[in-house]
């Protein structure tokens, strides 16, 4: 059986580590099937902007434990035309020139401000004051490494309840 905790991403290498020690992992185990998520979002629709596979996997396979699909776009030029069905982007800048992908973020918010956009990058202060201050199209910016869960925090907090509506 799979050790699993109640967010939902593997606890293995962690209860390994605490049974090695002689420690007890109980609370760690989950039941067979799919792991115990808390505050699952059923049906949330998220575009993944990256080029990396390993990336672009990672991410879905998380997303899809969760209750939402996923679709990846690997061109700029398509994400826009992408985030039309999604309610939620997430952006890997650092796989682009950081003014194509500043570019890409221009025109998703003009178009298509509704949309949660959530941008992993090093280089947090380069996309931090895109739409600071503006009511509508503020971006989530989140310094790497990241993880499935911390995204679907940052998606969570900006969609708040409403995330049924959105198209």
């Amino acid at each position: 059986m799979a050790i699993r905790n109640t967010f939902g991403y593997q606890a293995m290498p962690v209860a390994r580590a605490l049974e090695d020690a002689g420690g007890m992992v109980v609370a760690l185990y989950g039941s067979m099937g799919m792991p115990i998520v808390a505050n699952p979002i059923c049906g949330l629709k998220v575009l993944i902007v990256s080029t990396d596979n390993e990336t672009i996997d990672g991410m879905q396979q998380y997303l899809s434990r969760v209750g939402a699909s996923a679709q990846s776009i690997t061109a700029l030029a398509e994400a826009v035309e992408g985030a039309k069905t999604a309610q939620a982007v997430v952006l890997f800048a650092d796989d682009y020139t950081k003014d194509s992908a500043i570019e890409m973020l221009g025109e998703l918010r003009k178009r298509l401000s509704a949309r949660v956009v959530i941008v992993v990058s090093d280089e947090v202060d380069s996309f931090a004051s895109i739409g600071a201050g503006e009511s509508t199209g503020a971006l989530t910016v989140l310094r790497r490494p990241i993880w499935g869960w911390m995204l679907l925090d940052a998606i969570r907090s900006q969609l708040g309840t409403g995330h049924d509506d959105a198209p």
